[in-house]
């Protein structure tokens, strides 16, 4: 991966990884092994399945998976240089998308 979107897809994985991390080392090992085991989704893959990532989060932690996709999407904003505002009824899919516009704007 180089250029913009290959910098933005490792900001990515490591925002998530450092958000997961975040709840405790335990925690994301699982959130990573259920993602390969349950859904195919290895963790370099994540990036680019993000919505099958948010189903894993989903299934694993029902309405509190929101806490966790806030969580990713702030740390992937302070990585970004971004300012990160909550918005309602916006997904970690959302968030991502709309900081990958504003990187390539800004690209």
């Amino acid at each position: 991966m180089g250029g913009v979107r290959g910098r933005f897809e490792r900001l990515l994985m490591e925002a998530i990884e450092e958000a997961l991390s975040s709840f405790g080392e335990g925690v994301k090992e699982v959130v990573l092994f259920y993602c390969i085991h349950r859904h195919g989704v290895g963790r370099g893959e994540i990036p680019s399945r993000l919505h099958e990532f948010t189903r894993c989060l989903e299934e694993i932690f029902s309405y509190a998976s929101k806490v966790v996709e806030l969580r990713v999407a702030s740390t992937l904003y302070a990585k970004l240089g971004l300012e990160f505002v909550e918005r309602e009824g916006w997904r970690l899919v959302d968030y991502v998308e709309e900081a990958r516009r504003r990187c390539e704007v800004d690209a």
